[in-house]
């Protein structure tokens, strides 16, 4: 059951990647790198020989994205599944040989030396080198070793390994007990018999199976013992396992609740951006309007000033003929001088026109000036909020 777990957490953390591949480049790289590993192979065999439904369904999903990957060793997986399957049926003839009543006595007596092949010859069974190296590996992590490169997925393939062992060995030992407890019913049954001429060599083969069994007991007393002692182990290090997957899931919660929150900020960010741009293009508006409007005044202005230096020269030509004149017109002098007072209450009147022209053009030069006083505001608010803009995207291309 330890494996099995074991191989769920393993699936499940590929499962999590997966969703998050999609929000995130670095899970995505992660991804697709734990892919590439090659001990991922021994999982997906496992889950598909022993798992149920669920666990079945998850391998095929995760092996379909590792055929995408042209280095996957699909013939490799394809061996591991028919080795499982052999070892399954190994297990299953040497428990039938076992517990089959219709045997006879020659049969029951040379039984544990017909169940070891199998065990010795199993697929799942390592070398002795490699089941060194790999305690050796595990008291290091119980010793609390630091290594930047190691991953919580080399971790758990080792204890997933160090489980098969432990599986097997479990395996081999209940074999040994039921051999050992068949030799002691045959031990028994022996000495039930009546004595006859036969009886030494029948003797000689009890001491021998007493023999036997007495070595067979003490091993699995033994490695009864090993075994409680590394599943209570095994135990702790699963709790500490899952307490680390809890840990995750709550930074994975949080940080898809970060990213919801980075969301929203981003639209409201650009919620503003746009109703500035649209305040802007307004205004824009407005000040080319204004634009018109002055460019309009001053060419107004301009005609006002041509007119009025018009009837400036028109009134030098008229006082200089006056001028001129006066000595020949002295009798016209009343008439000349009623035209004269009329020339000059009109030269007023267009001055006084002029005047409130010219106020006129001052009151549209200083709204100019306000308006540009505006634009030069309105700028400055534009680019404020353009570095705004640049600052939130790239806070959002830091968090993806």
């Amino acid at each position: 059951m330890l494996s099995i777990y074991g191989v769920a957490v393993v699936l499940e953390l590929l499962r999590l990647l997966a969703a998050l591949k999609d929000f995130s480049k670095l899970h995505k790289d992660q991804y697709w790198r734990s892919l590439k590993d090659p001990r991922l192979v021994s999982f997906l065999a496992y889950a598909l020989c022993y798992g149920d439904h669920e666990m079945v369904h998850n391998a095929l999903v995760l092996y379909t994205h590792c055929s995408q990957l042209h280095a996957f060793p699909s013939k490799w997986l394809g061996d591991l599944i028919a080795s499982c399957s052999q070892a399954k049926q190994y297990l299953y003839e040497s428990r039938s040989r076992v517990n089959s009543p219709n045997t006879s006595t020659d049969q029951r007596s040379n039984e544990p030396m017909d169940i070891a092949p199998p065990l010795i010859s199993s697929p799942l069974r390592n070398s002795k080198e490699n089941d060194i190296l790999l305690d050796e590996l595990l008291k290091k992590i119980r010793d609390g070793f630091n290594v930047k490169d190691a991953k919580m997925s080399d971790v758990l393939a080792a204890y997933e390994k160090k489980i098969l062992i432990l599986e097997r060995r479990e395996r081999e030992l209940e074999v040994l007990v039921s051999a050992k407890d068949q030799a002691l019913a045959q031990s028994e049954k022996l000495r039930m018999q009546p004595r006859n001429g036969g009886s030494e060599a029948d003797m000689a083969r009890i001491r021998s199976l007493v023999g036997d069994c007495e070595a067979l007991r003490e091993k699995v007393d033994l490695a009864n013992k090993q075994l409680d002692l590394t599943r209570q182990l095994l135990d702790e290090k699963t709790a500490a396992l899952q307490a680390d997957l809890a840990q995750m899931k709550q930074e994975r919660d949080d940080l898809t609740s970060e990213i919801s929150q980075e969301r929203e900020l981003a639209m409201a960010a650009n919620k503003l951006v746009d109703d500035l741009k649209k305040k802007l293009e307004k205004a824009s508006s407005t000040l080319v309007e204004r634009q018109n409007e002055v460019a309009s005044l001053n060419q107004e202005k301009a005609n006002l000033i041509e007119t009025l230096n018009k009837v400036n020269s028109d009134l030098s030509a008229l006082q200089e003929l006056h001028a001129n004149e006066v000595k020949r017109l002295n009798a016209d002098v009343v008439l000349r001088n009623d035209t004269i007072d009329k020339l000059s209450r009109e030269a007023e009147a267009m001055q006084a026109k002029l005047r409130s022209k010219e106020r006129e053009c001052e009151e549209y030069l200083k709204e100019l000036d306000s308006l540009r006083s505006h634009d030069q505001k309105t700028q400055a608010d534009l680019e404020r909020m353009r570095k705004l803009r640049d600052e939130m995207r790239k806070l959002t291309e830091g968090f993806d």
